[in-house]
């Protein structure tokens, strides 16, 4: 599937290297799960907007819907750079769009505050 190793040993670099994929090939594609834990947490990891609006590339939206037993895409967002807009459009999205297994789990849709 084209996967790219992660240097381990460069704390902090994941989102470095993923910007430097992005840029340096015609097509790439690169998914990730921005809750980024499964225990609870108070906010989902910024790693996947800081890729997004580093490399300058669209968050395609995706989701697993455990009570129906269905997964789907969702709308291509282009970001706009401002956090606290581009929430909305993700919080609206996933409102209507199940629950995970432990959904107990779910981090709410938020950035740490002083990330935003």
């Amino acid at each position: 599937m084209g996967g790219i190793p992660l240097d381990r040993s460069r704390p902090g670099s994941a989102v470095e290297q993923a910007v430097e994929s992005f840029n340096s090939r015609d097509s790439f594609y690169f998914g990730m799960a921005p809750e980024g834990t499964r225990s609870l947490k108070d906010y989902w990891k910024t790693g996947f907007y800081r890729i997004a609006t580093r490399a300058n590339v669209p968050v395609v939206l995706a989701f697993f819907d455990y009570e129906h037993r269905r997964l789907g895409i969702g709308p291509t967002l282009e970001l706009t750079g401002e956090p606290d807009v581009d929430l909305v459009a993700i919080r609206a999205f996933y409102a209507d769009h199940g629950r995970g297994k432990h959904h107990e789990k779910m981090s709410p849709i938020a950035f740490p505050p002083e990330q935003e």
